[in-house]
């Protein structure tokens, strides 16, 4: 077992992922099929806008971004260096299909939440059953909140993208109309 020391309370590391032991992937990564499920049946379960019952395709987004990002922050523990690439681009599509979609963002995050919480409560029982050091469980946690601020900023980027994109356009629409008023000679009615 490997040995962790404290931390000052104060002492907030930028990527705590690389303060979690690499070995720790090991017991976490069986799990992750059946933190999967109870995280996707939690978001379906308190998030009503994402239940929806009689679209199976969208449920399976859901499973499928789930499982993404745990195995990721999973490779993360074990691999500080994994890319950030792919995870970035998914979230960043996710925020972008929201402002398309028309919603807002609010939806989403708590989504994020209410799968963080159920994970992180799975992954700290499996952890006292085996009889992790509360400085594990100290460092996981923080790891879990640092993941899940970069996933809700990549969400929030792709958010963002998609709502200047729309502003753009409706100005390119405006111009447009405003030429056609404007001009001389006016442009013939059809």
């Amino acid at each position: 077992m490997t040995e962790l020391a404290a931390r000052p309370a104060d002492e907030l590391s930028a990527q705590p992922w690389r303060d979690v032991p690499r070995e720790e992937a090991d017991w976490i990564r069986p799990h992750l099929p059946a933190l999967r499920d109870a995280m996707v049946e939690s978001i379906l379960r308190h998030v009503p806008e994402y239940a929806r019952p009689d679209d199976p395709v969208y449920r399976e987004v859901i499973r499928d971004t789930t499982a993404r990002g745990m195995e990721h922050f999973v490779r993360l523990i074990a691999d500080p260096d994994a890319s950030w690439k792919e995870m970035h681009q998914l979230y960043f599509d996710i925020g972008y299909g929201e402002a398309v979609e028309g919603r807002g963002l609010e939806h989403f995050q708590n989504a994020l939440r209410i799968a963080s919480r159920t994970g992180w409560r799975y992954l700290a029982r499996e952890a006292d059953r085996l009889r992790k050091p509360r400085e594990l469980a100290i460092r996981l946690t923080e790891a879990n909140f640092a993941y899940l601020d970069l996933l809700a900023s990549a969400a929030a980027q792709g958010y963002a993208r998609a709502r200047e994109k729309a502003a753009g356009e409706r100005e390119q629409r405006r111009g447009r109309l405003l030429s056609l008023l404007l001009s001389d000679p006016p442009t013939p009615a059809k």
